[in-house]
């Protein structure tokens, strides 16, 4: 009997554990992995929304006929006709700073949707910096990494 016990397979503790260590380091390359995968998402997700909010406030001053100012700060963005009056303000996500020496820190849309002056908008990110390059006239804009 006692033959039978010591002739039976098994594994033995050290080769559980250099399993468990071995799935263990798989496990936490595939965490961090996917967390960097989702924090650039995110800032994806923020410089897209921002064009079409860029988009749509310049078709919102086409259409109610009156200049309308885009002002960006270090953590948010607002967007007025009155500096006292703003009709919309956004957050940044967390990690994404706006750089207040930007050489361009207001868009001012026309009532006829003109971009009265042209610069950059300038961003930190987690991932580097990412400049909104903002040209003058019929509103062209376009990131640049």
């Amino acid at each position: 009997m006692i033959s039978k016990l010591k002739s039976s397979a098994g594994f033995t503790l050290i080769e559980m554990l250099l399993v468990l260590f071995i799935l263990g380091m798989i496990s936490s390359v595939i965490f961090q992995l996917s967390f960097k995968y989702t924090e650039k998402q995110e800032t994806d997700l923020f410089f897209n929304q921002l064009l079409l909010d860029l988009q749509s406030i310049q078709s919102h001053a086409i259409e109610t006929k009156k200049t309308t100012y885009v002002s960006f700060e270090e953590n948010h963005y607002r967007v007025y006709h009155q500096p006292t009056d703003p009709f919309i303000k956004r957050d940044f996500p967390d990690g994404i700073t706006f750089n207040k020496y930007s050489n361009l820190k207001i868009i001012t849309f026309t009532s006829v949707g003109d971009i009265l002056r042209f610069g950059k908008l300038i961003f930190y990110t987690p991932h580097g910096t990412k400049e909104l390059m903002i040209y003058i006239e019929k509103g062209r804009m376009k990131f640049v990494e």
